[in-house]
């Protein structure tokens, strides 16, 4: 079997077969350093001596059985390839195995083929039956090929004599991307590289890949189907689910047809929905399956514009009987009908779409009041993309692989999913399911991440939970891997190499911390972009020293989708969000506010005019965040300027700066401080129970729950131990001096949850669910004495 270039000179190197030999650019695996069952171990040996292949059902994608093997010290497994070209052993179990579907890991070369039939469950599009039974060409991916052609991007040549091996960084031409749609755009990909793979989704225990002129087909099947039900230009269209192919190919036809596409985060309540639905008066909603399904048809009777509604998933559809109720395979079955008539229907209707048009409404979060919806118009939108590739020139070189696991109704996952790869060579891996992230990242290996500091905490909390209870030889060994690598990043950030220190750290990768990367599935990653939220530094850090590039950017909705600034280099000290991005100006009022001037900005808040001339003024789009220029000329996010806590004692504080130090714990899973007008600060803290039960059973300890494991002593005392960590970190008056564990975990999904669909902190809210929890960690004594006095005079001078 041929293999695709996945652009980091790795020929099919992330998709063979666990169980068969390694294709060419693939290191050959060391079994020996594998704990299997005996029978496992014994059709692993025979498959690495090229004795045949065990059957698919017995592959095993555990992550805690890996056999990727770490790359040697020093070593970049991202750009080492090897050389040696396919043999006749090669090619004769290519044809013993034949045509079938490979398993497992998702990479370049990772077609369905055979005889795989359409799976309606799923909504997947089977390969055309004219693909059966052919070989791959290797198409190797030329750097910047999908910027390369595109209006506005452009590339400049080099005079230092290394243009011919490395391609230079994009110019971001903001006036010539603004006069584009991403209808247009779409259109444009599939044209120029008709063959290349657009996504791949997991389907059935298989990665599926559809190329761009696939991609252009569905998306214009579905545009046609939806026009020929109605919808018209500027009609607004619902959609509500995690991330999916259906989604992208929806949300690109939507637009396609002239209509807006509106993202529902699939965490939001009944009520939350409601509003959206009745707020955006949404005509149409395609909702994922039978949960949002069940959540639009109960606010129904309160969203008279909602007139149909596509289920994707139609698996667990029973008795419904609502005449509303469509299937998204029969929408774009329709729509394949019609396309066989009009092959050319994505070229008319992207051409009635123009670049001023509005594309979609993303909606805050709505932490302080009812979400607004940021209206981002299409060429504003892809410029603002395109700010990224600036800022990040390794993007536009050589073709990235991505997990699609951010809401795409959120701007940061419309933009590592559907907006990027249209401007360059990135390739998003759909998930089969949304708790499968972590498999999905083990077993994609990806490149490139666009990801919010909840995950990287998150992964991080298990592997270092994993560690305490491996064997002590590990423990040992990772604990010396530490030493060498917190001397080693000390010296990166102050600029001060060591080759001694350096030797050192390369050894403790290769024979330690990649290893470990390995396991998550990190060890490729060549760039992570955080955003979204403060990232904490010490997460920042401990990623860094395991060797991950974590870089920190900011931005904002109403930046219609570019970051305002973000850190640049290789693996920064944390503590700052970076540089301003190209194209924007950075300035700080007075009060310390973020002013932002630039290009990218939204068309305003849909039907809130009042907020759109608040946030839009005349000296630039104001942020709400107040920041501080560091001594190196870097931005530094201090906390938002509504949040901030004055104490009894006239002491301000950010209560996002202690939040963070407290969220450093892999035990915590969000800290919302409080303390306004009060003696100090107190905290309530969820905690992350997978994390905490791994630690529980480590420790022998009983529990029943998350109730019964929060309130267990010896938890509490390993929180008690946590926050006193935090607290070496804090001034005085930052400071927690009391803390409570909330007795149950929060969910955005119930009515009138304090946290929203992304898990923010709805903080006022919170206060008010936990008032008894917030006054007994005062000793208010005093106060009540006095109220109580005050109350007795009040009653005496009572004429």
């Amino acid at each position: 079997m041929g293999g695709r270039d996945d652009g980091d000179g790795a020929h099919g190197r992330a998709l063979h077969r666990r169980d068969q030999r390694p294709l060419p650019g693939r290191w050959a695996p060391a079994r020996a350093r594998l704990r299997l069952p005996t029978g496992q171990r014994r059709r692993a040996t025979r498959s690495a001596r090229g004795e045949g292949a065990a059957d698919p059902v017995d592959v095993a994608l555990s992550a805690a059985a890996s056999d990727r093997p770490g790359p040697s010290p020093g070593a970049d497994p991202a750009r080492r390839a090897d050389r040696r070209t396919p043999g006749r052993a090669d090619r004769a179990r290519e044809s013993r195995r034949g045509p079938g579907r490979v398993r497992g890991r998702a990479g370049a070369n990772d077609r369905a083929l055979s005889g795989a039939r359409r799976d309606d469950r799923r909504g997947e599009q089977a390969p055309h039956p004219s693909g059966f039974r052919r070989r791959l060409r290797r198409v190797p991916a030329a750097h910047g090929e999908g910027v390369r052609g595109l209006s506005g991007l452009r590339r400049v040549p080099r005079g230092d004599g290394t243009a011919a091996r490395r391609a230079a960084p994009p110019v971001i031409d903001d006036a010539a991307l603004a006069r584009q749609s991403l209808p247009a755009l779409l259109l444009d990909r599939a044209r120029r590289t008709p063959g290349r793979v657009a996504y791949r989704a997991k389907t059935l225990g298989v990665y599926r890949e559809t190329t761009w002129s696939e991609l252009a087909d569905r998306v214009a099947a579905v545009a046609l189907a939806l026009r020929a039900r109605g919808l018209r230009p500027r009609d607004t269209i619902a959609i509500m689910g995690h991330p999916r192919p259906e989604w992208t190919i929806a949300d690109l036809a939507v637009q396609a047809a002239g209509g807006i596409s509106v993202g529902v985060y699939p965490t939001s309540s009944p009520a939350e929905l409601r509003y959206l639905l009745r707020h955006a008066g949404a005509r149409f909603m395609i909702a994922e399956d039978q949960e949002p399904l069940d959540k639009a048809l109960a606010v129904s009777a309160d969203c008279p514009r909602l007139e149909r509604i596509f289920v994707v998933d139609t698996r667990a559809l029973f008795a419904y009987r609502d005449e509303r109720i469509a299937t998204f395979a029969e929408l774009e079955a329709d729509g394949r009908a019609r396309l066989a008539s009009e092959p050319t229907a994505l070229a008319e209707l992207s051409a009635c779409v123009g670049p001023d048009d509005p594309a979609t409404i993303v909606y805050t979060s709505g932490t302080t009041a009812d979400p607004k919806g940021a209206v981002l118009l299409h060429g504003r939108h892809v410029a603002a993309a395109a700010n990224m590739l600036g800022h990040y020139p390794l993007l536009a070189q050589g073709e990235h692989r991505t997990v699609a696991f951010l809401p795409l109704s959120h701007v940061m996952g419309r933009n590592a999913t559907i907006t990027l790869p249209l401007l360059a060579d990135i390739v998003p891996h759909y998930p089969e399911d949304p708790d499968t992230v972590a498999e999905a990242l083990f077993e994609v290996a990806p490149t490139f991440l666009f990801t919010v500091p909840r995950y990287l905490q998150k992964i991080a909390s298990h592997v270092l939970v994993g560690l305490e209870s491996s064997s002590t030889v590990k423990r040992a060994a990772y604990r010396a891997a530490m030493r060498v690598g917190r001397v080693w990043i000390e010296r990166h950030w102050a600029r001060r190499p060591s080759a001694v220190v350096t030797l050192g750290y390369l050894l403790a990768r290769g024979l330690v911390l990649n290893r470990l990367l390995d396991k998550v599935g990190f060890a490729r990653l060549r760039l992570v972009l955080s955003g979204g939220a403060p990232l904490p530094p010490a997460v920042a850090a401990l990623w860094q020293i395991w060797g991950v590039n974590v870089l920190e950017v900011y931005g904002q909705t109403e930046e219609g989708g570019a970051i305002i600034s973000g850190q640049q280099g290789e693996r920064p000290r944390p503590g700052d969000v970076g540089v301003a991005a190209p194209n924007v100006r950075i300035v700080l009022d007075d009060d310390g506010e973020i002013v932002v001037s630039g290009p990218h900005f939204f068309a305003g808040y849909w039907s809130d005019d009042a907020a759109t001339t608040a946030t839009l003024t005349a000296d630039g789009l104001r942020t709400g965040d107040v920041g501080a220029w560091t001594a190196a000329g870097t931005l530094s996010l201090v906390d938002r300027k509504r949040d901030f806590v004055i104490t009894a004692g006239g002491k301000n504080v950010s209560p996002a700066q202690v939040e963070n130090a407290l969220r450093s714990s892999p035990y915590v899973a969000e800290a919302t401080v409080f303390g306004d007008g009060r003696k100090y600060l107190v905290a309530l803290l969820e905690l992350d129970y997978e994390t905490v039960a791994e630690w529980a059973r480590a420790h022998g300890i009983a529990y029943t729950g998350y109730t019964s494991l929060v309130t267990h002593a010896e938890t509490v005392a390993l929180i008690e131990r946590e926050v006193a960590q935090a607290n070496e970190l804090l001034a005085r008056a930052e400071q927690v001096k009391a803390f409570r564990v909330l007795p149950r975990e929060l969910d955005p999904e119930q009515e009138g949850e304090p946290v929203t669909p992304t898990r923010k902190v709805k903080r006022r809210l919170l206060a008010e669910h936990y008032r008894a929890l917030l006054d007994a960690m005062y000793g208010d004594a005093e106060e009540r004495r006095i109220a109580a006095e005050l109350s007795s005079l009040d009653t005496t001078l009572r004429p």
